[in-house]
């Protein structure tokens, strides 16, 4: 469920002008991964190759992550500024 979640979570934040938005090439990246992986045999050499690319090309100069507790689930402030921008507009 954690993993389902995160996945969630960064998906929604590698939206236009948000935290993650630079980084939406490298989530395609990771899921384009997984499709190729459930696609070819040799699973542990692919997902091993992808890793190490994904994690070498992640640079951030982010040091706080404001989240915020509604409805049992947790948003960054990203995602809450941009439901209130897109509210406003």
């Amino acid at each position: 469920m954690a993993d389902r979640d995160w996945l969630i979570a960064a998906i929604i934040n590698s939206g236009d002008n948000m935290i993650a938005g630079k980084l939406r090439n490298t989530l395609e990246d990771y899921l384009a991964m997984f499709a190729a992986i459930l696609l070819f045999d040799g699973q542990i050499n692919i997902a091993s190759e992808a890793f190490k690319r994904a994690t070498s090309s992640i640079q951030t100069s982010v040091y706080q992550l404001h989240l915020f507790s509604v409805n049992n689930g947790y948003y960054p402030l990203s995602y809450v500024l941009k439901l209130t921008y897109d509210s406003l507009v």
